[in-house]
């Protein structure tokens, strides 16, 4: 996330160019949320994307809780979080409103920060909760990366620390090794006739 005034305008196309949500999103394969400074807990939770254009995207999230799955599926519509009225509806995004199929709002997430290769990525989080705004970061992964490895050295991990040490805030773990067979049960259940 970058902000920045009129005078640079051409630093701040690429600056956003390189965290826009729908790069981060075009992808079939699971995206996992890997750590989380808020203290609403949730283990094993992971999106799916169903279809994501230059203006939204419909996914799946789904997480485990009292030992079985849950999902619920949502619509992410992309803005950028910028200062400007002008740039807050011009590509590339950096900011997606998610709301529920029903049009309920569930939170507003804005790219932090996109690794190089866009295999992960640290959200800051809003939300309305109780009557009052919640804020949080999560770092989320795609599949492929994770089951490679997940190490302290994670370029996404290091900067979620560094922002919750600057924040102070505790990084909460979401996805253990075992979502991983926990997932892979719940898919071969699927199939079993």
């Amino acid at each position: 996330m970058a902000i920045c005034d009129e005078s640079t305008t051409t630093e701040w196309q690429y600056i956003y160019e390189d965290y826009a949500f729908d790069k981060f999103l075009s992808t079939n394969e699971s995206i996992w949320t890997t750590n989380t400074t808020t203290r609403h807990r949730r283990r094993c939770q992971f999106d799916l994307v169903e279809n994501v254009t230059n203006y939204n995207v419909t996914f799946k999230r789904s997480d485990f809780e009292s030992r079985r799955w849950k999902s619920k599926n949502y619509i992410g519509n992309f803005s950028n979080f910028h200062p400007s009225e002008n740039a807050r509806m011009s590509p590339p995004y950096d900011t997606m409103d998610v709301t529920t199929t029903s049009g309920h709002y569930v939170d507003t997430e804005v790219v932090h920060y996109l690794s190089k290769n866009d295999s992960c990525a640290v959200f800051f989080i809003m939300s309305i909760y109780g009557g009052g705004l919640k804020l949080w970061y999560e770092m989320r992964i795609k599949d492929s990366e994770i089951k490679r490895s997940l190490s302290s050295e994670n370029e996404c991990l290091k900067e979620l620390e560094k922002v919750a040490k600057e924040k102070e805030q505790r990084v909460r773990t979401v996805y253990y090794a075992a979502c991983q067979i926990v997932l892979s049960r719940k898919s071969s259940t699927r199939t079993t006739p």
